[in-house]
Parts: C-alpha cells; structure tokens; sequence
C-alpha cells in the first residue's frame, strides 16, 4: 500500500509541478501562479498528493477519504476527457501536466481504491458530505471571477453561459458528484462484505 500510495503522490506532485512550469512560462509569475489556484483540477490533485503522501508514510487509508479522493478525480477525469479536452491541445510541459493531472493519477487513485483501500464503514450520507468540495470550489470559482473578471471553465462563466447555465452547470456538476459518489459507496460495502 505504501510504495502505491507514494507513487501517485508522487505523479501528482510532479505533474503540479509542470502545470505550474507551464502557466508561469506561458503567462509569467503573477498570473501563472494566479491561473495555477483557479483549477478544480489543480485543487484536487494537490488534495490527491498530500493524502497519498500521508497513507505512504503512515501506511494508514481511512476508507471514507480514500472514496472521496476517488468521487473528486473521478470526476475530474470525466469532465476534461468528455468535455474540455477537445477544447485545448496542450503541449510541451502542459502536456505532460494534463496527461499526469487528468488520466495517470485519476487511474492510479481507481486502482488503489479497487484493489488496496479499505472498504469498511462507507455509508451513503458521507456521498453527500462529499458535495462540500466541488460545491464549495463552485463558489470559490465565482468569488473569483466576479472580482477579477476570469473564470477557469467556461460552464461557471455567467458571460458565456448566462446565470441560467452556470446554475444549470452547477446543479448537473452536483448531481454528477452525488451519483458517483453514492455508487462508490455501494460498490465499497459490496466489496467490504466480501
């Protein structure tokens, strides 16, 4: 478990590490750092690489983190492979971050959850609970790009998409976390019961 949990950390942290090389090259150190902690995708990651970081050095996974940790990037890898990714074509370092970021590490957590996490004590309220990020990246997004006037995706941008459709984005957004985390959750008490 640990030597697993170490190597995703380990992609994410690297993987971070290029994204923010790329955006501080493409748009310098103010906005590059700035665009850098507007992401979903970002904040995720870098939750993914320091709970990974922990489980490798105490060799403890706590059963409802590591289902969440799966619900977020899950999600994340959805919505970029989907939606966005036919929208942008990285390359150079973006693209080895957005490869690291959007496809190895989301596979890497799908693995560990399947084959090495625990199972035991995953209850479908804690889907709900999970809402709390995603819902509360919503409105961090928001805050965000009313006060500066750049938003990170397009479906949160009230000019593109109208309030109507940023409410409509929100609401789908949600109900996406929500069903993929209430059929982890039962896949996980299927699972723990052998």
């Amino acid at each position: 478990m640990r030597a697993a949990a170490a190597a995703i950390s380990a992609v994410a942290a690297v993987s971070l590490v290029l994204q923010l090389a790329a955006l501080v090259q493409e748009l310098g150190w103010g906005r590059g750092v700035f665009a850098f902690t507007a992401f979903f995708t970002i904040l995720t990651n870098g939750l993914i690489a320091a709970a990974m970081a922990r489980t490798a050095a105490t060799g403890r996974a706590e059963a409802p983190l590591m289902a969440f940790l799966l619900v977020q990037i899950a999600v994340v890898a959805l919505v970029w492979h989907l939606v966005l990714a036919r929208m942008y074509h990285p390359v150079g370092l973006a693209w080895w971050a957005d490869l690291g970021l959007h496809t190895l590490v989301p596979a890497g957590m799908a693995v560990f959850w399947w084959r090495l996490a625990p199972k035991a004590g995953l209850r479908p309220r804690q889907a709900a609970l999970w809402l709390a990020w995603p819902l509360g990246f919503c409105a961090y997004a928001m805050a965000r790009g009313a006060a500066f006037g750049w938003y990170p995706y397009f479906f949160l941008d009230p000019r593109e998409v109208g309030q109507a459709g940023v409410a409509i984005a929100v609401l789908g957004l949600g109900l996406l976390f929500l069903a993929l985390g209430l059929a982890v959750v039962a896949l996980g008490r299927r699972r723990a019961r052998g």
